[in-house]
């Protein structure tokens, strides 16, 4: 399975690639190395108290996760201060619920907070106090959790609809702090459900988005998410009506692309409206579906090339030369680009002679240095000749100075 969200390092810059936003806008794939940042590790003070009978000390990593939630909860409730409170909220935010029971005193506990009514000053702590929980609330993905899951779904949904939830109309900081941490605690259970693929919390999400609003477009994504053929339809017409609209189809996937192959071809569409289609082409789940993307890189519309450019660029792996080389070779600027962009995160040998084409003939600057950079991020030591050739003979200073500051790196190591 591919992963999203990949990021790769290097002495001359970093990669972010990806997960994509759902329906991103439709943009050039970017060709340029950017700075490493070159952060310092925060050190943290110390923290010990003692707390029923056990010692707790917190230095620069996190407490291990408690396999007992509920228990965990408890401490927190009867802890000296927040400090402490904190520690105990810290451990069980990594942790998976593994029972119906463990969901349920997630929720509980966020609940909970909720109704503190803090003065001021506490407010920011009480959220940062709130948030360990939601996280443990949303990682709530396995099917043992599905049917609490769908259950609190509905209770959220009823208060929605008797007008008892939400930020808009709150009369005092009071009253907007409960809001934030209601929100808190709905993307948690949204979370829960879409990662989840939960079928069962269908019902309460679906009811939840006919209202629309924030609510409604957190219950759109899981959804989304979900992904069940008769939702479909109303995601589609809601990316060809919604300028503003923003879904994700990941769950729908071989659905969605073909679906939304079909219905560019509508001559009845405005081209904005065909843009936003394309932009929402979702990412494939599968290594074995790239070929589907590959195809579209000499697709007759130029916004379908840009996405799947990005796409194929993001997922490819080492193994894939010819891949990345038809890309290389491709008079397309976007698959070119895609492809530069990939090999500042994969590297195989076998592509030297393609990036050193790049780095001596390409007519590009930016894609000039990138070349560079590429070869010195991989630690390239076969590249020492064109780099020192490119050093003192290409015509642009500033792939001259990429290739010298690339060149000394490699004669250090």
């Amino acid at each position: 399975m591919l992963k999203s969200g990949l990021v790769h390092s290097g002495r001359f810059g970093i990669a972010i690639l990806g997960p994509e936003p759902a329906c991103p806008d439709i943009e050039p794939a970017p060709i340029e190395v950017l700075k490493t940042h070159q952060g310092r590790r925060a050190s943290f003070v110390i923290m010990a108290f003692v707390t029923m009978g056990v010692a707790y000390a917190r230095g620069g990593k996190e407490a291990p996760a408690r396999e007992d939630i509920p228990a965990t909860l408890i401490e927190a409730r009867n802890a000296a201060d927040d400090a402490a409170r904190g520690l105990f909220y810290q451990q069980i935010q990594g942790a998976i619920p593994k029972e119906p029971k463990d969901v349920r005193a997630l929720y509980d506990e966020l609940h909970r907070i909720e109704s503190e009514h803090p003065d001021e000053n506490r407010a920011k702590r009480l959220i940062k106090l709130s948030k360990p929980v939601s996280d443990a609330l949303a990682r709530s993905t396995d099917a043992s959790s599905h049917q609490v899951i769908a259950d609190i779904l509905v209770l959220e949904e009823e208060a929605i609809s008797a007008g008892d939830w939400g930020p808009w109309g709150a009369t005092s900081k009071q009253e907007a702090l409960q809001a934030e941490l209601r929100m808190g605690r709905l993307q948690a259970l949204t979370r829960a459900a879409g990662a989840g693929k939960n079928e069962r919390a269908l019902p309460a999400l679906r009811k939840m988005r006919r209202k629309g609003g924030v609510t409604g477009k957190l219950a759109e994504t899981a959804i989304g998410e979900i992904g069940k053929s008769e939702d479909l339809d109303a995601f589609i017409a809601g990316i060809k009506n919604d300028p503003t609209s923003r879904v994700s189809l990941s769950g729908f996937w071989a659905a969605a692309v073909d679906r939304i192959m079909h219905e560019i071809e509508a001559p009845t569409l405005s081209r904005e409206q065909k843009r936003r289609l394309i932009g929402c082409l979702p990412n494939f789940v599968s290594y074995r579906e790239m070929p589907r993307y590959q195809a579209l890189l000499s697709h007759r519309d130029a916004d379908v090339v840009k996405v799947a450019a990005r796409i194929v660029g993001n997922s490819v792996t080492g193994d894939d030369v010819q891949v990345i080389r038809d890309m290389l070779a491709s008079g397309n600027h976007h698959v070119k680009g895609s492809a530069m962009v990939a090999l500042q995160r994969v590297w195989n040998i076998r592509m030297l002679p393609d990036v050193l084409k790049v780095l001596r003939d390409n007519p590009d600057s930016g894609n000039r240095s990138v070349a560079a950079h590429i070869l010195g991020g991989h630690n390239v030591q076969e590249a020492k000749t064109a780099l020192q050739e490119a050093a003192q003979k290409d015509p642009v200073p500033s792939v001259r100075e990429s290739a010298a500051t690339v060149l000394r790196f490699l004669e250090r190591k």
